[in-house]
């Protein structure tokens, strides 16, 4: 049977976080998310890039290997963070082993943003930038549309030892459940929720989008 990745076994050591497969607490009682992280490091760049998959568990996950999740697609884009995952309180990560990197992992991917960007507006107006290089800011000097950029990853930073809440509110969407109302007593400084909301509501499940174009602007 075919799989629904092309995966590469062998994992260069950037650090000890890159291709980790983690267990995450969810609010909501929602049990438990499973996210990948990778380090940006490896293109040169800050930041970890978080990627959902599309398995949750109402338990921990005991007595199965990691190759249970080698199949499993992405529930969406994933989500730029900062700061090492939160591994001690209440809302520490596990570390369940290493899930293979997959071939769209092997290069860096691109953001979007947008030029007269404003979550205030009506997206499909706005004129929407690309970028490519996290510790530079580049850009692309074309203008994209919100059609060419949707699947990818807004440029932001969030901060792991708070991005339970956006993984939460991601679930919840899936669920068909009243994201827009979920509140949290964690401080705004770390996560504003306004945005966060905004993030979710115009992102799109990853199942819908082609591996070809995974980190990838369309372009005409």
């Amino acid at each position: 049977m075919e799989t629904n990745h092309v995966a590469f076994e062998r994992r260069e050591i950037i650090d000890s976080h890159h291709g980790m497969l983690w267990e995450v607490p969810l609010e909501e009682n929602l049990g438990f998310a499973y996210v990948q992280t990778l380090s940006m490091s490896a293109f040169s760049q800050l930041g970890t890039l978080v990627k959902i998959l599309n398995y949750r568990s109402e338990q921990p996950f005991k007595g199965k290997s990691v190759d249970f999740f080698k199949n499993t697609d992405f529930l969406t884009s994933p989500v730029l963070g900062i700061n090492p995952p939160p591994q001690r309180g209440e809302n520490k990560w596990k570390k369940l082993g290493y899930l293979p990197i997959l071939e769209e992992d092997l290069r860096s991917p691109e953001f979007k943003g947008g030029i007269n960007y404003s979550l205030k507006l009506e997206l499909h107006k706005v004129k929407w930038s690309v970028y490519f290089g996290i510790a530079a800011c580049n850009y692309f000097d074309e203008e994209f549309t919100y059609n060419q950029v949707k699947h990818l990853s807004y440029f932001g930073f969030t901060n792991l030892r708070f991005i339970h809440h956006r993984i939460t509110m991601e679930w919840m969407k899936y669920l068909d459940m009243d994201y827009e109302s979920y509140t949290t007593s964690d401080s705004p400084a770390y996560i504003n929720l306004d945005y966060q909301k905004e993030f979710v509501k115009y992102g799109v499940h990853y199942s819908e989008v082609p591996r070809a174009i995974r980190g990838r602007a369309m372009r005409s």
